[in-house]
């Protein structure tokens, strides 16, 4: 007898396939909207540190983006990270998997910490030792980018000797990663590495 579930993004009702099952465990994305997802999974050197992208950044996966951050549907937490959690909790574990900031306005705003619940719904432990000033990225020139955003870490306690994955949503710039890593290395870890979601690089 087939399972029955309510995808996430589209809120259709959709047939479980026994393999998607057995692959994924927890299925909740129906296959149309699961094709709309260009996985990567591909990795490179990037400020002199190795990054691996997750994702390709599309149209679907920008508006599943705003829907959980500028439109705070929390569901959707479990969107990004969870279909890969097979993957991402070897490529973790040894790891100090360390988010990178969001501004202060951000986060009363949201009431809750995108990246952090996204680690959360995947059951990957993170730490959260950096910490940005207040102004959004989002709508900032790009001359504001590349200024100094303020991030700062504010314990270096937690990454000091350890080998560190730095975690991002978006790559464009790459601006918040740059500072982030930055703040990170004055800390003294062992190693550092980066963990970024979705890549919106040009092609």
């Amino acid at each position: 007898m087939e399972e029955r579930g309510i995808c996430l993004c589209c809120m259709n009702e959709f047939a479980t396939s026994p393999i998607r099952t057995l692959v994924e465990r927890e299925v909740f994305l129906c296959d149309e909207c699961l094709s709309k997802i260009a996985i990567l999974l591909n990795k490179e050197r990037v400020f002199d540190t190795k990054i691996l992208f997750l994702y390709r950044y599309n149209d679907f996966m920008s508006q599943m983006l705003i829907r959980y951050k500028e439109q705070l549907d929390y569901e959707l937490r479990r969107l990004f990270l969870v279909p890969l959690k097979p993957f991402l909790v070897p490529f973790c574990r040894r790891r100090t998997v360390v988010c990178c900031p969001s501004s202060p306005e951000n986060e009363r705003r949201r009431g809750f910490r995108p990246l952090a619940e996204m680690l959360t719904a995947a059951s990957l432990p993170f730490v959260e030792p950096l910490e940005k000033g207040e102004g959004s990225q989002k709508r900032a020139s790009l001359a504001g980018r590349l200024r100094d955003q303020g991030i700062r870490l504010r314990d270096a306690s937690s990454v000091q000797g350890r080998d560190v994955l730095l975690f991002d949503d978006v790559f464009t710039t790459g601006e918040t990663f740059r500072q982030s890593l930055q703040a990170l290395r004055a800390g003294g870890p062992r190693s550092v590495r980066g963990l970024i979601l979705l890549d919106n690089r040009p092609v």
